[in-house]
């Protein structure tokens, strides 16, 4: 019959979280389970160390159910993170969810170790890109907004922008946007969100740019109808006929120094 003591004796001072400083067992059997890090069973993994704590918990009730056993059957706990930063999010999270899982205040021990890294590191980090402008580093690809307006322009003899062409959008240059992710990876804190943009460029100015380096003569406005037929609702609407204005602080915090700063620079020198 399976006996657990939960002790914290005087001598050893109180608990400065949800632990106890001693677990006494009496057992006929035991069961040990591996490592459960803060990813789904899909290989997801969620930006935020909440989030990632809840995924390690339902793992280990997962894995306790289906031996017929419970958080009540737990004898401790070791406990590893990467970042020394997250352990008040983590302090937080067991201290709002461990009387839902241990009635009565009864806590296992637990190590806390801050490690390097995971052999399976659970570390999400979100970039969020801007209008990316510049030629493919490896396999060929294509970013949005330059392509199909360089598209339309070549193929009309006319560089089009939609309307007064006064909405902007922040923009970037493909070798920074692969500079930056390595940099990300290497020195983000996990759930970090950084957008990616090291300038601002209006539409019409980007339309006049392009018109310059393919020697067609004046750019020229579309109606809002006839940029829709000329590209699809979807590119008119949310590509080229709206404004997306970010700043890029965090990446700055990361170390990040944009090597290109103005695409239409790079319009006049590289566009082809």
């Amino acid at each position: 019959m399976l006996e657990i003591k939960h002790l914290n004796p005087e001598s050893l001072g109180k608990p400065v979280a949800a632990y106890s400083n001693i677990a006494r067992v009496k057992a006929s059997e035991f069961l040990f389970i591996a490592g459960q890090i803060g990813i789904d069973r899909n290989g997801r993994v969620p930006a935020d160390i909440e989030a990632q704590c809840a995924l390690v918990f339902a793992n280990i009730g997962a894995a306790l159910a289906s031996q017929g056993a419970g958080f009540a059957n737990i004898v401790s706990f070791t406990s590893y993170l990467v970042h020394s930063q997250d352990i008040p999010k983590f302090a937080q999270y067991r201290t709002r969810e461990f009387p839902g899982l241990f009635h009565g205040g009864a806590y296992p021990p637990n190590t806390l170790l801050i490690v390097d890294r995971l052999v399976r590191e659970a570390h999400g980090i979100v970039l969020c890109n801007t209008m990316i402008y510049g030629h493919a580093l490896g396999p060929p690809a294509q970013s949005v907004q330059i392509p199909a307006l360089t598209r339309q322009a070549k193929s009309s003899g006319v560089a089009r922008y939609i309307g007064r062409g006064l909405n902007r959008w922040s923009n970037v240059h493909i070798a920074d946007v692969a500079a930056l992710y390595v940099l990300a990876i290497a020195k983000a804190p996990t759930g970090s969100f950084v957008y990616v943009e090291s300038g601002e460029e209006g539409l019409s100015e980007i339309v006049k740019a392009i018109a310059a380096k393919l020697k067609l003569g004046p750019a020229q406005s579309f109606t809002a109808d006839d940029a829709i037929a000329a590209w699809g609702r979807a590119t008119a609407v949310y590509s080229l006929g709206s404004n997306s204005r970010v700043r890029g602080k965090a990446a700055a915090g990361l170390g990040w120094s944009p090597t290109q700063r103005s695409i239409t620079d790079w319009i006049a020198a590289e566009l082809s």
